[in-house]
């Protein structure tokens, strides 16, 4: 009878407390539990699931300062659309049903975060706002204002994001904030192309970080930004501690790259050192998609010695090696088309890099337009000289002397003749050397004409060998055997032993084949 009672007793006071207008401890207590793990953990859960997806998503350009945020397109949106729906029915359940409890400011945190990642920003940017006059919680508010921030950045809205990040910045912070609000100062930065606040506030975020993906990123990311402005040493610091994180193996890989351009180097033996490990790095099979980087990031170290014959050669083999990162083969015409424009003057070379960086460049980059524009000028700037080169031989020609003319014309037909029997003459010699080759090596064939059966002399050669191993025999079968008596008892017997087994299998029952499987 007891236990009955108070087992009413509790159902009154479980019904008491679902109330969502009450504010006793009982009544929070309920409404704080049902809220956080029913639907705040549940829609929590979704945009995680929904952010590492974009984040897998993304494609790193290794020859720039990597993104802050992977930019998000319509298809990537697209591709997690029922996440987010998901997320946002979630979400909205707490609202609904437990309106006092605390967890409702970061229910809507979540459906405006939703309505980032499908790229409803215009919505989102109500609910950030919404959330920043409801609620109670200083830190929930500046998380709320941090992405408020963030679509206006995306939207370019760069004066109203730089004002709500000056207004958080007076807030204390806890830690994910601080990292938060260091991020997305990052991101507006990186958009403005303002590069020492930006290596302020990615130093702020490698020192701070929440996760080991962010603490490998932020840091391979303030390495960057460091060796850019040519400070070496932080450089290396931050790259060390990218790789203490054990980074997955494609920022191991670029950053133990970008590590050998920032290491002091005293003397010949730490010089060659490097060049060593490039070496090591080129033969690793690992790296095989790789070559074309590192062949291109060899060559930025003999240029940083002043060497720019080695350098040229290497940027050649980038190319060469260049697989599927197109990219990156764009960034070794520009380099080469950068080393003779600026270094050695020779301009028709460097339209013809300029003009082969163009087919490959990617839109996206930030110096796209840069680039077509000094491609454009150099193009018009040697079709003058062109002009003005073929003018001035005209008028050269047009002042001398019949005798002299003749004579320089007898010049240039001579050497155009020598240069003609000079490649004729390599022809030559590089066939006959193939021809040489194919004798002394029989087996290693040049073309289908050297093949065994269309030799006469290998084909005697081998005749001769097979008499002189096997006997002078003849075509037929099993000519292998001297004896083909026995052969034939033991291929009856072979067949009969084969019929016998034919016949014991279909004997046997479907049970035992089921537990022969």
């Amino acid at each position: 009878m007891k236990t009955s009672i108070a087992y009413y007793f509790l159902i009154i006071i479980l019904f008491i407390s679902c109330s969502v207008e009450k504010k006793s401890i009982t009544s929070l207590a309920w409404h704080n539990t049902n809220a956080r793990y029913n639907g705040y953990y549940l829609a929590k859960e979704k945009i995680r699931e929904a952010e590492n997806t974009v984040y897998e998503a993304r494609k790193d350009n290794f020859n720039r300062i990597l993104q802050i945020y992977t930019p998000i397109d319509e298809n990537i949106s697209n591709s997690i659309n029922s996440k987010l729906e998901e997320a946002i029915k979630k979400a909205s359940l707490p609202i609904q049903y437990h309106k006092n409890s605390k967890w409702v400011d970061n229910c809507y945190i979540l459906i405006g975060k939703a309505r980032y990642y499908k790229l409803d920003f215009e919505n989102a940017i109500i609910t950030f706002k919404y959330i920043n006059t409801i609620s109670d919680d200083e830190q929930d508010k500046a998380e709320a204002l941090i992405w408020l921030a963030r679509c206006y950045t995306i939207t370019d809205q760069m004066e109203f994001a730089m004002g709500v990040l000056n207004h958080v910045r007076k807030i204390h912070l806890n830690k994910n904030n601080t990292e938060l609000l260091a991020f997305a100062e990052c991101e507006v930065y990186q958009k403005l192309d303002y590069i020492n606040p930006f290596a302020k506030n990615i130093e702020i975020a490698a020192e701070n970080p929440t996760s080991k993906r962010n603490k490998s990123r932020s840091n391979f990311i303030a390495g960057q930004t460091f060796q850019q402005l040519g400070d070496d040493e932080k450089a290396f610091y931050h790259y060390k501690k990218c790789l203490k994180t054990h980074p997955p193996y494609e920022l191991e890989f670029y950053t133990k790259l970008n590590m050998a351009q920032v290491t002091s180097f005293e003397n010949n033996d730490d010089i060659k050192k490097i060049k060593k490990y490039f070496k090591k790095l080129l033969k690793d099979f690992k790296n095989i998609d790789y070559k074309d980087k590192i062949y291109y990031e060899m060559a930025k170290f003999e240029l940083k010695q002043k060497k720019i014959k080695p350098a040229i050669e290497y940027l050649n083999q980038s190319i060469q090696a260049s697989t599927t990162n197109t990219n990156q083969k764009a960034f070794s015409y520009l380099k080469l088309g950068e080393i003779y424009y600026d270094l050695l003057q020779e301009y028709r070379k460097a339209s013809n890099y300029y003009d082969s960086t163009m087919m490959f460049l990617s839109k996206d980059e930030s110096n796209y337009t840069e680039i077509d524009k000094r491609t454009k000028i150099l193009k018009e700037f040697v079709t003058q000289l062109e002009i003005i080169e073929l003018e001035d031989s005209l008028q050269v020609l047009a002042n001398m002397d019949s005798t002299e003319l003749i004579k320089l014309i007898d010049n240039n037909i001579k050497k155009e003749i020598a240069e003609k029997k000079r490649l004729e003459d390599i022809k030559k010699k590089k066939e006959d050397a193939e021809k040489k080759k194919a004798t002394d090596n029989p087996d290693e064939l040049g073309n289908p004409n050297d093949w065994y059966f269309y030799n006469p002399t290998t084909l005697a050669k081998g005749k001769n060998e097979f008499i002189k191993t096997w006997g002078d025999r003849k075509l037929e079968d099993n000519w292998r055997r001297s004896s083909k008596t026995d052969f034939a008892n033991a291929t009856q017997n072979e067949e009969n032993t084969t019929e016998q087994t034919k016949k014991d299998s279909s004997s046997t029952s479907i049970e035992d084949l089921i537990d022969q499987e």
